[in-house]
């Protein structure tokens, strides 16, 4: 829901709000989430994740990468339609842009080439290092460190910069994997207090900011401390607010709808965005005070049959194993 918003027309402060820390939460949960099982072979690890995380990628990918080319086509009439020019809009979107200039646009779907690069690495640190979660920390520090130094940059295939930066986020989840089990039992006002000052120490740091963080593109605010700080204020609070939003039964159930389908809501969402700006804003001459309320409420409503029907027919594109009929 905050990327949807965070793609949104929204004024800078909110925008600069959420990603001082949303999509360092993917990876934070990922960490959360990370198991190293013992009897899976590396082999097998990787064609899970290749299923799980590329597929998903390239079909996602390949659909922003589509509205991107009918855009610039319709839009500003400079899309190269050369033999060359398409070659390499495909492998530009197969290896997530790297070493050369290409026209290819693979959207939020980044996201999972990145987190895939990050499971597959981690794995082999702890199977090689014999789960020593401190030679993870020290690699993520260090790549943190490469991905920061090269604030910006693009050159690398599968977004491997921005990935870099990322890998902290990833190891502090692996780290707190036990901690969600132990705040349940704190008391709901202090759950509250901690969430909103968490949430407060992230704005604090997204106003003293020098510029607005776009993971993305790798683009930091001049101080590290201050990504770190702001990022992990934000993974918290969003932990904290899950415990309490528990508590809220039809909130709750909403969220887990759209939590189970975010991979699906995070690759449509910006198409659905698209179309309904160009609808409201060039055909329906809108004000635009309105439109980003009504793309954000027909957004999480359209996604909700586009989930059913990737679901139901096309689960390999959502990463999921195809569920038997009857079942």
């Amino acid at each position: 829901i905050l990327v949807v918003i965070g793609h949104l027309d929204i004024p800078q402060t909110l925008y600069n709000f959420i990603f001082i820390f949303h999509m360092y939460a993917f990876f934070y949960i990922s960490g959360v989430t990370f198991n190293v099982k013992k009897e899976q072979s590396f082999f097998n690890f990787v064609v899970d994740n290749l299923k799980r995380l590329y597929v998903p990628y390239l079909f996602f990918a390949f659909c922003w990468d589509i509205t991107n080319m009918v855009a610039q086509t319709y839009l500003k009439g400079d899309f190269d339609f050369s033999i060359w020019g398409i070659t390499k809009n495909i492998f530009g979107v197969i290896i997530g842009n790297g070493p050369f200039e290409s026209s290819a646009a693979i959207g939020p779907a980044w996201f999972l080439l990145a987190l895939l690069i990050v499971r597959i690495a981690s794995w082999l640190i702890l199977k090689v290092s014999s789960e020593r979660i401190w030679v993870l920390g020290l690699v993520s520090v260090i790549l943190f460190g490469i991905g920061y130094l090269a604030n910006g940059q693009s050159f690398l295939p599968f977004k491997l910069i921005s990935t870099f930066t990322a890998f902290a986020f990833f190891f502090v989840g692996y780290l707190c994997k036990g901690i969600y089990v132990r705040l349940k039992k704190v008391s709901f006002i202090l759950l509250a207090i901690g969430t909103f000052l968490l949430f407060g120490i992230s704005f604090v740091v997204s106003v003293l900011a020098d510029r607005s963080l776009v993971l993305v593109s790798n683009s930091l605010p001049s101080n590290p401390l201050l990504t770190i700080l702001g990022g992990a204020s934000g993974c918290f609070g969003l932990l904290i607010l899950s415990i309490l939003l528990e508590n809220i039964p039809i909130i709750s159930k909403c969220l887990s709808y759209y939590g189970i389908n975010s991979l699906i809501v995070m690759g449509v969402h910006s198409e659905i965005n698209f179309g309904f700006s160009f609808i409201f804003e060039v055909l329906l001459k809108i004000p635009k005070e309105y439109i980003t309320f009504l793309i954000f409420v027909l957004t999480l409503v359209l996604v909700i049959p586009i989930c059913m029907i990737i679901n139901r027919f096309f689960p390999v594109f959502a990463g999921k194993r195809k569920v038997s009929k009857g079942i």
